[in-house]
């Protein structure tokens, strides 16, 4: 199988050009996606967080004032 793939690309160079480049670019892609999704996820992630902080103290403030 390797062998054979070898050969190919051997065999036709443009093409064996065209195909490492398309699939560094495909790479590259997938990388800078997968941060772009880690990125947005973790500012939701901290967005929750403060919103959660906001409630807990203006919670705590009005069992304060009820008590």
């Amino acid at each position: 199988m390797m062998h054979e793939i070898l050969t190919y690309f051997k065999a036709n160079p443009g093409w064996s050009l065209a195909i490492t480049v398309f699939t560094t670019v495909l790479i590259w892609l997938y990388k800078e996606f997968k941060v772009l999704m880690e990125k947005d996820n973790n500012d939701k992630l901290a967005r929750i967080q403060k919103q959660l902080d906001i409630y807990s103290s203006t919670e705590a403030a009005i069992a304060q004032v009820i008590h």
